[in-house]
């Protein structure tokens, strides 16, 4: 019984661990996006503006 119950456990956690790591590369670049945001929040909708 302890044998199925560690088994049981152990999915579980690498389920969590592997949920967690999806996540973590979806915010990723998000979170390294935001300070341009806070920065310049009209900036990441206009483009750049061209200079002769």
């Amino acid at each position: 019984m302890y044998v199925k119950v560690g088994h049981a456990v152990r999915d579980l956690v690498c389920s969590f661990m592997e949920r967690q790591d999806r996540m973590n590369e979806e915010l990723l670049p998000q979170v390294i996006e935001l300070p341009y945001r806070v920065d310049d929040p009209e900036g990441i909708c206009r483009k750049p503006e061209v200079t002769s």
